[in-house]
């Protein structure tokens, strides 16, 4: 008897373990921002749809370039 409610308790203790990892991670802060957007060299004052559509092309090697300026990544993100 004694082991079946060790292995009970155990499981008792997974559950809550499991529960509250749940909860850490909704409610943990994290660093994982955007910091820099890869734009398509010659492709710099293009629009998302055009530089979208550059990409698309199998035939396309495009070298890039990267902002930084957090300004202009949420202006192209939101774009």
């Amino acid at each position: 008897m004694d082991i079946v409610r060790a292995v009970a308790e155990m499981k008792t203790r997974e559950k809550q373990k499991k529960m509250w990892r749940k909860i850490s991670f909704v409610t943990k802060q994290r660093g994982n921002y955007v910091t820099r957007l890869g734009i398509p060299i010659g492709y710099k004052n293009a629009s998302t749809q055009a530089i979208w559509d550059y990409l698309q092309n199998p035939k396309s090697k495009p070298t890039w370039y990267y902002v930084t300026d957090p300004a202009e990544i949420e202006r192209r993100l939101l774009e």
